[in-house]
């Protein structure tokens, strides 16, 4: 394993798979931490970058996702730490059992997962299972015209980055990058990275 492989393996773990065509590395992941925040602005929050739309895609080609702003703001106020039933209700406005329909379908559609608090049985928690779509509803979807503009975007990122730290980076490893299961365990700062 050369440093190029450990360092892409590292940012892998918080970012989730960085893996171009066939499993290959992809010609633009972030060299290392250094490169972690040119990275964000040139490969995922420009407009020209295959990943900008990336998101909106994924919930555009689920037939089963109707009204696409009731499920964008459901996946918003999760995001945004809402993981409960009563926290998504007050984020989109909207009464509790109203949120049951749109809730079942994101988790059908594979895009959220219903976890139940080990501590008291009865109650649920909601997360995102794809980490893009929580870098769009926590980062981007906030500051979407002017990333439309792409005027700016490096001090866009610079604001939102306090965000990301705190919405991704600075949970476990596990549930940012998406793979089912939460730990206690953190495996990166969570100061997040270092210029």
């Amino acid at each position: 394993m050369n440093a190029r492989t450990a360092t892409r393996e590292s940012t892998a773990t918080t970012w989730g798979p960085l893996d171009g065509v066939d499993g290959e590395p992809s010609p633009d992941a972030p060299r290392g931490l250094d490169d972690f925040d040119d990275w964000v602005v040139r490969a995922i929050l420009s407009p020209g970058s295959p990943m900008f739309l990336e998101a909106r895609y994924l919930l555009a080609e689920e037939p089963t996702l109707r009204d696409t702003a009731l499920y964008h703001s459901v996946l918003s106020a999760i995001a945004e730490g809402n993981s409960r039933r009563g926290g998504i209700a007050g984020y989109v406005g909207r009464k509790s059992n109203e949120l049951s329909h749109p809730l079942t379908v994101l988790e059908d559609a594979g895009l959220i997962a219903r976890e139940t608090d080990a501590f008291h049985g009865n109650r649920t928690d909601f997360r995102i299972r794809e980490p893009l779509l929580t870098f769009y509803h926590a980062m981007m979807r906030p500051f979407w015209p002017q990333l439309m503009r792409a005027t700016a975007t490096d001090r866009i990122w610079q604001r939102a980055r306090q965000r990301f730290t705190g919405t991704c980076w600075g949970r476990t490893s596990s549930s940012c990058a998406g793979t089912g299961r939460s730990t206690s365990r953190r495996t990166v700062s969570a100061a997040g990275p270092s210029r």
